[in-house]
């Protein structure tokens, strides 16, 4: 009877030894277990300061897309004036050599003989005493009952004014 105890405390033994290995491994089962949760923790509270920040910097975004949006439209505004203060100025600069005559009768002197616009031109600034040389003349408008305005360009404005 003695053998069959001592076996069987040799099989409790055994036992005992493998289930102390068992809460061995299942400790330190538990530790690494601890360590991941700790992990995920970390990881987890990373990610929600990530997607706090992530969401400040998509507003920062929006707004700095926006100011920008406002610049390009000021500045398309004001590229736009200044082009058109440009286009004035050449165009006044373009209109400065012209002078225009109002009620210069057309082809008709006092003894009704017909005259040119030149010829009366001449005149005129001979009457002025100017030196007259225009690049051209022309009557504005289509012909009709009424005296037309002539138009003369003259070679540079600073010479007649």
């Amino acid at each position: 009877m003695q053998d069959q105890l001592d076996s069987i405390l040799k099989s409790l033994n055994e036992v005992k030894s493998t289930q102390n290995k068992m809460i061995t491994s299942i400790n330190e089962q538990n530790k690494t277990l601890k360590s991941f949760n700790k992990r995920f923790d970390d990881l987890s509270t990373e990610i929600n300061k990530l997607a706090t920040e992530n969401s400040f910097l998509k507003t920062k975004i929006s707004e700095l897309e926006n100011k920008l949006i406002q610049i390009e439209k000021t500045t398309l505004t004001t590229q736009l004036d200044e082009l058109n203060i440009l286009n004035e100025l050449a165009d006044r600069q373009s209109r400065a050599q012209n002078i225009i005559l109002y009620n210069l009768p057309e082809n008709l002197n006092n003894t009704q003989i017909p005259i040119s616009d030149g010829d009366n031109l001449k005149l005129i600034f001979k009457e002025m005493k100017v030196d007259y040389n225009p690049i051209n003349f022309n009557r504005l408008g289509k012909p009709s009952d009424r005296t037309r305005p002539l138009k003369i360009t003259l070679a540079d404005k600073k010479i007649y004014l």
